[in-house]
């Protein structure tokens, strides 16, 4: 070998594993060595070829998550699984995915330190959305050389990634009404406080719209979060992982007071599919008993479930007024397995969606919401706020 300046060029296998772990160490040695024995050159042995990846061009789904934060909050060795888990997801060929591990990028890691530093700083709802926006930032710089994304998914609750604050507005009934109903000094409390509703949306619209002083978000992607702790978002990947496909044939939809017209036209939706469908429960007059009977102890499972009404975080309302509980639903004997359930609600006194994610330490000492139980039970849930 001649003395001089020499080049090595290194390639991650897999162009869809970005941040930690994608790192190179090269170390060289040399000595001088005797005069060898002149040999035949012996033939190469082939190098394999690498497993096939989606090229960025091909990536259809953008899975965004902090390790590191998952790392603080909870178990390593769960954390650990859930990784494997996004992965294992991301490479479905229904998903196309590529794993984002977001606070490799250095702005994201600076908003977090600011964030995370300590409890006061974990209120200030300027720090979480400082944080959101670095995150959207990040997402797209990405998007800008995947031209084919379609959905986007945030990994963990609003613990893990924030969602973004926005100012509910001038309404008869402020959010901070709500503020009392919340775990006090956590995060979701201080938004609610100061009057603020929290959102995805702001993640998936490329441009916001500006509205009576404030931007308002259409989202230009399909955004949804996986929740929460890691052993439970693992548990809602693998019936994906095992069976991708839902052959719906039976639903439920609800609906009452400011909602009646959106149940109808879910109801029209499904029975242009051919789907049997119970909407014996749209209308003013229907009892949170006759919602029990359908939903947590019908022996032949509905497979989608559109659920309309009023709500808290933990509860479903219904015009008698005899809510169905979160914990009702979690201790339920119906079949849940494999079902998608969704709703479009508001709960009385705030905009606050359905679905609050509260930042808990663990399953056995927190509070249940209603997604939680659902989810739990092999459902997927989600919930659409109407204003």
């Amino acid at each position: 070998m001649r003395a001089g300046t020499y080049y090595i060029r290194a390639r991650h296998f897999n162009p869809n594993h970005f941040g930690a772990e994608t790192h190179y160490q090269l170390a060289i040695a040399a000595v001088l060595p005797p005069t060898p024995t002149p040999t035949p050159s012996p033939t190469p042995t082939p190098t394999p070829s690498p497993t096939p990846t989606v090229p960025p061009a091909q990536i259809k789904t953008l899975i965004l998550v902090n390790r590191q934060r998952l790392n603080t909050l909870y178990d390593v060795g769960s954390v650990d699984a859930l990784m494997n888990k996004l992965y294992a997801l991301a490479n479905h060929d229904r998903v196309r995915g590529a794993v984002i591990q977001i606070e490799t990028d250095p702005a994201v890691a600076n908003a977090y330190t600011q964030w995370t530093g300590n409890q006061s700083a974990l209120l200030d709802v300027a720090n979480a959305n400082a944080v959101a926006s670095a995150i959207r930032n990040l997402t797209l710089s990405f998007l800008s050389g995947a031209p084919n994304v379609e959905y986007i998914v945030l990994v963990g609750s609003d613990a893990v990634i924030p969602y973004r604050r926005v100012p509910e507005g001038t309404l008869s009934k402020q959010e901070q009404q709500y503020a009392p109903h919340v775990t006090g000094n956590t995060p979701q409390w201080a938004a609610t406080q100061n009057n603020m509703i929290l959102t995805d949306d702001y993640y998936a619209d490329r441009e916001p719209t500006l509205w009576q002083g404030h931007e308002i978000y259409l989202p230009d992607y399909a955004i949804g979060r996986l929740v929460e702790t890691p052993d439970e978002i693992s548990a809602f990947i693998d019936p994906f992982l095992a069976n991708p496909t839902l052959a719906a044939t039976r639903a439920l939809v609800t609906g009452y007071d400011f909602v009646i017209d959106a149940g109808g036209a879910v109801d029209t939706l499904f029975r242009y599919d051919s789907l049997t469908t119970d909407s014996a429960l749209i209308g003013v007059t229907w009892t949170g008993d006759a919602l029990r009977s359908r939903q947590l102890a019908a022996g032949n499972r509905f497979d989608l479930q559109s659920i309309n009404g009023h709500a808290t975080h933990a509860a479903f309302g219904v015009p008698d007024q005899n809510d169905i509980q979160a914990s009702e639903i979690a201790a339920a004997t119906g079949d849940f397995a494999r079902s998608l359930v969704f709703s479009v609600g508001a709960i009385p006194d705030s905009t606050t969606t359905a679905r609050s994610i509260w930042r808990r330490p663990s399953r056995a000492s927190r509070p249940i919401t209603w997604a939680t139980p659902a989810s739990d039970g092999g459902a997927a849930a989600s919930s659409i706020p109407r204003a």
